[in-house]
Parts: C-alpha cells; structure tokens; sequence
C-alpha cells in the first residue's frame, strides 16, 4: 500500500508522548500517526487538539504553562502591593485635608505640594512593581515545543541506527506529516533525499538559466551567437553593441566569461 492511499486508510492512533516533569505534573500530552497533537489535563480530564504553527517550513506545536510563585517572591508581591496601597491612602487623605476652608493659603500649598510629591513616590512604587512582576512572569513562564514530524517519527517509525537521526519528508512537503510521509535517514542520505526536491530542482534551473535582468535583455540563442563572434579577433565590438542593443563593456564581460558563463558559444 503506497504512502497516498494510507493516509486516507490508515487508522488515526495515538501515542503518548514523554514530556518535561514539570509538564507531566498537570498534563499527559498524545501525538497521532496523522501528526495531531493533543493534550489533556489530569485535574478535569479535559481533552485539546494543540493549534500547529510553523517554524522554518515546519509544523511545531506549543503550549504554556506558569509556574507558583515561590514563598520569598510572594511575599516581596504582598509588601509591594501594601506599600502602594499605604500611599494612596496618604494622597487621598492629604486630598481630604486640602478641602477644608479653614485652612490658610500657604497650608494649602505645603498641602499640595506633599501630594505632589506623595503622587510621584506612588508612581515610582507602581512602576517598580510592574517592572518586577514582568521580570518575575517571564521567569516562571514555561513553554513546550514539540517539532511535530520528529514526534510523529519518534513514536510510528522505525530507526534503524542512532546515525539514523534526521528525520525527512518523502514527498517534500512539511507539512504533511503522517507517519508514511516521515523516515529516518542518516546525514548523507538526507543530502542525496533532498537533491531530488522539486525545490532544489528548480532553484538549479533558475539559477542556470538566469537571464541577468539587472543588465541585459539577451536571449541565450544571441549569447550562443555573441560568444561565436566574440572569437574573433577582429570583430568590431562597436558593431555588435550597436546590433544587439547592448554596451561594449558587456560584450567583454561575456567575453571573458564573467556574464553567461554556463551558456556555451554556438557551433
């Protein structure tokens, strides 16, 4: 049975799948031989199909999860948290006192002038707070990457030896990664794998057949014909600029092979 028809006979299994302790802790993670990947979480059993997104070309699934505070860094939260609460009680007192009529201009203004102060301190509190609580998430967020090809080859496929250690697609396209699509193959093996790629393939033929738009606007027939007259020595390539519509300075360069190199002079 050929890989085309086991993707749509095939039945859709699943394995699980080896994951961080910290992970295994809260969650059990599955991939399929059909390259899903789901998790579900022990406390509710709740079950969920990973969203893929890509990188370099490839299928990665991720989730995240954050860690507790720990005692010290809770308790540093708390005495930040108090420390702003007590200043903004001494602002909105102080605002209390600013309200009274009885008070003279200049205790007005000590008044104000302590709430501008006091509203400055605050600011510094909750900045520094903030600026610390980023810190301190970014530190317990703790992200699961899962290359979603080498998972599926890890727990379907076959290694035949450790040197068997990349895993390739065999119809080229990352993103189908069903178990049949996925092998194990060795460095070497991959380098000849990808030779066949219809990537590469075309990418050679581009570059051979280049037509350097930057410069000229020959076809390859008046290069091969070019490169026939330019042997000769008395050639005019005044002439022949002047005929092909091209600068003499570009007749050198194919005449000495810096331009249309790949392309042979015709017989």
């Amino acid at each position: 049975m050929d890989n085309y028809i086991k993707r749509f006979f095939d039945q859709e299994t699943w394995q699980e799948i080896v994951i961080k302790e910290l992970f295994a802790e809260k969650f059990q993670i599955f991939v399929s031989n059909y390259g899903q990947v789901k998790r579900i979480t022990k406390a509710t059993q709740e079950q969920k199909i990973l969203r893929q997104s890509l990188s370099e070309g490839y299928p990665t699934a991720n989730f995240s999860m954050m860690i507790p505070l720990n005692e010290k860094e809770t308790l540093t939260f708390i005495d930040a948290r108090q420390e702003i609460a007590d200043q903004k009680k001494t602002i909105a007192d102080l605002g209390i006192t600013l309200n009274n009529d009885e008070l003279s201009k200049n205790d007005k203004k000590d008044i104000e002038q302590k709430i501008a102060e006091s509203t400055s301190v605050l600011n510094k509190l909750v900045g520094n707070y903030k600026k610390k609580y980023r810190k301190c998430e970014l530190k317990r967020k703790q992200t699961l990457y899962l290359l979603v090809h080498r998972v599926v080859a890890q727990n379907f496929n076959h290694q035949p030896t450790e040197d068997h250690n990349l895993v390739a697609h065999l119809d080229f396209d990352k993103l189908n990664n069903h178990h049949s699509n996925l092998k194990w193959m060795t460095r070497q093996e991959n380098v000849e794998h990808q030779k066949k790629s219809p990537y590469v393939i075309k990418s050679k033929i581009l570059a051979t057949n280049k037509l350097m738009p930057n410069f000229s606007k020959l076809t390859v027939n008046q290069v091969m014909i070019l490169k026939k007259r330019l042997q000769n020595e008395n050639v005019s390539l005044a002439l022949l600029a002047k005929r092909y519509k091209v600068s003499q300075t570009q007749l050198l360069r194919i005449k000495r092979g810096e331009n249309w190199a790949k392309i042979p002079a015709a017989l």
